[in-house]
């Protein structure tokens, strides 16, 4: 996992972020949530967008808070719990742990920045929309 970042001097990173999220969703037509974690996994950025269900608040918010304190995708927990039932119970007992496809850790030059959550579409276009506005800052990397 990527080192926290801790302070950093400005969140240019993170209207790129939400800019190619946004795009993604009118591409879709889908209306998400979307959720962004500091790397101390506290929430840093929230938005419902317009007709987007009222349960994807918390759960956009669950999934960046799952992604940014693990590390790792939460389609990645999903697929890694499917076939241990056991772990797979004593995860969910853990607050806000939400292994459902959509959230993201994010990093810029190897370190950590937190984790976007996504919520509202199919587990696929969640998926899909989280990973092309991560993807999107790997070009905001080389300019940073």
């Amino acid at each position: 996992m990527p080192e926290p970042v801790g302070e950093y001097p400005d969140y240019d990173w993170l209207s790129v972020l939400i800019d190619v999220a946004k795009a993604e969703a009118r591409d879709l037509g889908v209306a998400f949530s979307f959720a962004v974690v500091d790397s101390r996994a506290d929430l840093l950025y929230f938005e419902r967008q317009p007709d987007a269900p009222l349960y994807t608040c918390p759960l956009s918010q669950d999934k960046a808070y799952t992604a940014g304190r693990t590390g790792r995708s939460t389609a990645d927990w999903s697929e890694m719990l499917q076939d241990d039932l056991i772990v797979s119970r004593d995860l969910m007992a853990l607050e806000r742990f939400v292994p459902l496809p959509g959230g993201e850790p994010i990093s810029l030059k190897g370190r950590c920045l937190g984790a976007l959550g996504v919520s509202g579409g199919t587990w696929r276009q969640d998926v899909a929309v989280a990973r092309s506005a991560v993807a999107s800052l790997r070009n905001f990397d080389q300019q940073v």
